[in-house]
């Protein structure tokens, strides 16, 4: 009895010593939180002592709202082990009041039944045990091995009374199939992912799932009997699978299920990419909303667990709904974010939205799929700052077209960068390509320089395998052996199992995938962006006479999505009022707004590639046309102020970019502007060699660079194709069908009949035809179906150009769209075979250009009959 008081005692100091650091804790931020804000209002006026002082107490307040959150939850845990808060403890002893007045009368009917009066005693027993186990908890093992016994043995007699009432028969359900069966299995399996597992904050944070796991655990053994303990059994298990025993982080699906789920939601990308618009939704967001609700979608649908999700054929058209509640309206993408907060259909509680948050917050700090991560970083060990930054895919896993799957993806890295083994295991080298395999995994590094090892040795993780290839970027390749879904058996009685290629990104700690959504629109090629986008192209031509117009458009185009060809602009100038002068002192987040943090801030549903801004302790932001970051911001800042030049002036950007970039940059920038290929490749070749962000809004980036050509071609006017200056001098007087009339071509006329899509390439083809009294089937579909639809319609079909016939190209031909094709209208044919067409949406929505060309495969001309 002593030793029970002692006990007590010693809970409610712990009680009451928790308290007190809470309340300190609480106190301490909110003095410090008064301070920052009383501080941050000076704004402007903030002297660099002040500034200074400010990002001190930024990271002072961090620090003691996290040392808040610990304290907070160590009183709760104490408080919770003194048997809860007295409002807690005051609703217990009425509930309990109430349930044994209720259980004193079913029990008292269940008397009268000669069956029912067998588990009514036994469920007495049980309690009267339960009750003098609790006085004499001190005493421990001997209650302990009471407990275990008659709980065993009153459990057995429930669940038999259970079954048969159930129409099961008399008899217990076999422990694998029961719900601490399925426990005992979910958390074995957990072990087993934990024991896999390379990242250390993921075992402390499943520590912490286990020591609130356990509360539930306990209120089912203290009585088997009640409702309760089954529920709790239920909600242990969704409570398990959302914290991630058994899977990993938030994540319920095992990983090849979700390997089959993020391919499913690349390919609907694909699929509804056109010319206006390139999806590469971020599928980690989707991906982890799935798991977090899985188990109530999946039992919602009825998931055959035997199958992948996505090959459910609700599964499909769950991900096909969500899919288009993201991408639906291309002009007001959704966010997953909008949808679990604002649409019905996927709206979280608020008990749920709160914990959803939390786990996204453990997820940020430790990884989106915590228990999958079996691979070291490739570039850096762990004792290097480096590896603390999210791996960049340029390129991501899954499908590239409607039909091929990429089942690699390429990691951003400079030429030259070491690379690092990711796992241990036997090596493999096949010329320049070498792979790593263990009994369970194989990963392959293309291309790698200077390979240190030979076929047969061993490796273990962290060790130097080679470099980077010169020209930069890593294409890698993981697969699993994976079992069969359907236990299908060997001829020796072991599930077959057969390698899988996985999405490498759910193995690494972090992450992030810089192919982004691109939705083209028509640009703006007149009035101020226009002179600048001509002065910039002069300058060019001055400094680089064999500069080609593809070229510089490809420039333009890049120009145009970063900057809107506009010198003067940083980083942000938008949302921070505009303080040019202050970025040209020192163009870093730290002289802008504080601090790192603050800038990322800005950028709330984008994660930023820190490493890429960072130089000597100092992140140089984007500036000038170009947005010059990080290293190359801090060389442009140094050159204007060792020429006395201004940061913003073009011509001090305009001799940086030509004289002083980096050699590599300065290389390419060459060689893209003397180029004369399509400006499709070009823009894409710019995007990797000079702005490094392989993948970044492509689309809009090729959309932006046609659009120049067509101004670069056309002198820098902007036209629309309405008058005759705008078809080249040599073919003014030998237009067979004259000039296109307004009604074909402008917005908002048009022929009747017409089905196209306004302002389209179809659209204007139809009208022309109108036009010189020829009618054309008007469901012909998409230009690059016009070939096969006009045989159909019993149009002939040549690849012999002829005036007064349609023009198709197919998929990516001359600068068709690589998706849809392009028609356009033959105007003309010269002796020598090549011929004139006029066109619209070359360039952009209703935009109508002029070109000669040579015959070329991939070229028809359908003339109707």
């Amino acid at each position: 009895m002593k030793e029970l008081k002692e006990q007590t005692r010693s809970k409610r100091h712990i009680v009451k010593k928790s308290r007190k650091q809470f309340r300190a804790s609480k106190a301490k931020v909110k003095s410090l939180k008064k301070a920052y804000k009383s501080l941050q209002k000076q704004g402007k006026s903030l002297t660099p002592e002040g500034a200074k002082k400010l990002t001190s107490l930024k990271k002072e307040l961090d620090k003691a709202k996290l040392e808040k959150r610990v304290a907070k939850k160590v009183f709760e845990v104490a408080q919770e082990a003194n048997g809860g808060s007295r409002k807690k403890k005051f609703y217990r002893a009425t509930k309990q009041a109430l349930e044994r007045s209720a259980s004193q009368q079913a029990s008292s009917a269940a008397h009268q039944d000669d069956t029912l009066s067998d588990l009514a005693r036994a469920k007495y027993r049980y309690q009267d045990i339960q009750i003098q186990g609790k006085r004499i908890k001190t005493i421990g093992k001997y209650s302990g091995k009471i407990g275990h016994v008659v709980v065993r043995s009153s459990y057995s007699l429930g669940n038999r009374f259970y079954n048969k009432a159930k129409g099961r028969g008399f008899t217990r359900t076999p422990r694998e199939f029961s719900w601490e069966g399925r426990l005992s299995r979910r958390i074995q399996d957990y072990k087993k992912r934990l024991a896999a597992s390379k990242t250390g904050k993921a075992a402390k944070k499943a520590r912490k799932v286990y020591r609130v796991g356990s509360k539930p655990i306990r209120s089912i053994i203290k009585n088997p009997f009640s409702l309760k303990a089954y529920l709790i059994s239920f909600g242990l298990l969704l409570f398990l699978a959302i914290l991630g025993i058994g899977s990993s982080g938030i994540t319920r699906q095992d990983e090849f299920d979700m390997n089959d789920t993020w391919l499913y939601l690349s390919k609907l990308d694909r699929e509804k990419s056109n010319d206006k618009v390139d999806y590469w939704t971020k599928i980690d967001d989707p991906l982890l909303y799935l798991n977090y609700k899985y188990d109530d979608i999946s039992d919602k649908l009825r998931i055959d667990g035997n199958k992948y999700f996505s090959q459910n054929n609700r599964g499909k058209l769950y991900l096909d709904t969500l899919w288009k509640n993201l991408n639906g309206d291309k002009d007001n993408l959704k966010t997953m974010e909008d949808l679990y907060t604002k649409n019905d259909l996927y709206k979280l509680s608020e008990d749920e939205l709160e914990e959803y948050k939390e786990l996204l917050e453990i997820a940020r700090d430790s990884g989106k799929y915590m228990l999958l991560q079996e691979l070291d970083n490739p570039f850096y060990t762990d004792d290097q700052p480096e590896s603390q930054t999210p791996l960049q895919i340029i390129e991501r896993f899954g499908y590239k077209t409607k039909t091929e799957i990429f089942n690699g993806s390429v990691l951003q890295a400079s030429g030259g960068q070491t690379l690092l083994a990711v796992l241990d295991g036997k090596v493999e080298v096949n010329g320049n390509d070498l792979e790593i395999s263990d009994e369970n995994s194989k990963f392959l590094y293309k291309n790698v320089d200077t390979i240190r090892y030979k076929t047969g040795d061993h490796v273990k993780s962290g060790d130097i395998i080679g470099k980077v290839a010169s020209e930069g970027n890593q294409t890698v390749y993981y697969q699993k052996l994976e079992p069969d879904r359907s236990n299908k058996k060997d001829k020796d009685g072991n599930v077959e199992k057969s390698w899988t290629y996985v999405n490498v990104g759910f193995y690494f700690q972090r992450v992030e995938y810089t192919q982004a959504t691109s939705v083209v629109s028509s640009i703006e090629t007149s009035g101020e962006k226009g002179k600048r986008a001509r002065a910039f192209a002069d300058a060019i031509k001055k400094n680089i006479p064999e500069a080609t117009n593809e070229g510089i458009a490809t420039v333009l185009g890049g120009f145009d999505i970063e900057s809107s060809i506009t010198f003067k602009r940083y980083e942000t100038d938008y949302l921070t009022n505009n303080q040019f002068d202050k970025v040209a002192k020192e163009p870093t987040a730290e002289n802008l707004v504080g601090n790192w943090g603050a800038f990322q801030a800005m950028y709330p549903t984008l994660p930023l590639n820190e490493r890429g801004y960072l130089v000597n302790g100092l992140h140089y932001i984007g500036i000038g046309i170009g947005q010059f970051t990080g290293p190359r911001a801090l060389a442009l800042w140094n050159f204007a102020k060792a020429v006395n030049g201004d940061i913003w002036s073009a011509e001090v950007q305009t001799k940086f970019l030509l004289e002083e970039d980096d050699p590599t940059r300065r290389a390419a920038f060459r060689r893209i502007v003397t180029s004369t290929g399509s400006v499709e490749a070009l823009s894409e070749d710019f995007l990797n060699a000079w702005l490094g962000v392989p993948g970044n809004k492509l689309l809009e980036r090729q959309s932006a660079a046609r659009q120049w050509l067509n101004f670069l071609k056309n002198k820098g006017s902007g036209s629309t194709g309405i008058s005759s200056q705008q078809v080249p001098a040599e073919y003014k007087d030998k237009l067979p069908y004259g000039l296109p009339t307004d009604q074909a071509i402008l917005e908002g006329q048009g022929y009747s009949g017409n089905a196209y899509e306004l302002g389209n390439c179809t659209w204007y083809v139809y009208n022309r035809f109108a036009q010189i009294g020829i009618g054309i089937y008007p469901y012909l579909g998409n230009a690059n179906q016009w070939v096969d639809s006009g045989q159909v319609q019993g149009y002939e079909i040549s690849t012999t150009p002829k005036p007064g016939s349609a023009v198709v190209f197919m998929n990516g031909v001359a600068g068709a769209s690589p998706i849809y094709g392009h028609v356009a209208f033959c105007e003309y044919v010269n002796s020598d075979g090549s011929f004139l067409i006029s066109e619209m949406n070359f360039g952009g929505l209703y935009v109508t250009t002029w070109r000669t060309l040579t015959p070329q495969s991939g070229i028809y001309f359908v003339t109707p009959k």
